[in-house]
């Protein structure tokens, strides 16, 4: 039997679950970015650490995004290097590239241990609309980005 009262009750869940809706954070202008990264090749030369990386971007956006730039943000310092990498990602697609990249020994440590590393991302939609986003690279499962 609905009394008053279970009306009342789901009322009050429904409101709550709006309100909860309503502050739950959303990409910005519709542009979720996630990827997944392979370490291919590496080179170890004491302090510094050369990596081969396989990108691979996916994006839930309804538009096509076209890489500006791309850059590599360290972790531990802060600092940033610029990737010679150039990609473009199809609406709710996605886009691989390879590029290499001299980073910390500690860095590679923190990879290593679980670290994600930080990809920066100055894109454009076709429509001209440039926008930048920050990624954390997660490790390829299964090899998937090899």
């Amino acid at each position: 039997m609905i009394t008053a009262r279970s009306l009342a009750a789901a009322g009050v869940c429904l409101l709550l679950s709006a309100v909860l809706l309503a502050r739950a954070p959303h990409a910005s202008g519709g542009n979720e970015i996630s990827g997944v990264y392979a370490i291919q090749q590496v080179n170890d030369t004491g302090k510094t650490v050369n990596v081969t990386l396989h990108v691979i971007l996916n994006s839930s956006s309804d538009a096509t995004l076209q890489s500006k730039s791309v850059s590599l943000r360290s972790v531990l310092s802060g600092t940033t290097q610029t990737l010679s990498a150039s990609f473009t990602i199809p609406a709710n697609g996605s886009a691989d590239f390879t590029a290499s990249a001299n980073i910390s020994a500690a860095d590679y440590k923190l990879w290593q241990e679980g670290g994600k590393p930080l990809l920066v991302l100055n894109l454009q939609s076709l429509d001209g609309t440039e926008f930048s986003r920050t990624v954390e690279l997660l490790p390829a499962v299964h090899e998937e980005a090899q």
